[in-house]
């Protein structure tokens, strides 16, 4: 079980990186 800091930055992570893909998708 993850405290939840850690749970949070790993989501936040997972959303910057969805966004990152989207943008990327955009340009080209």
């Amino acid at each position: 079980d993850m405290p939840g800091g850690l749970r949070l930055l790993s989501s936040a992570i997972i959303a910057l990186v969805r966004l990152n893909v989207r943008w990327m998708q955009k340009q080209f």
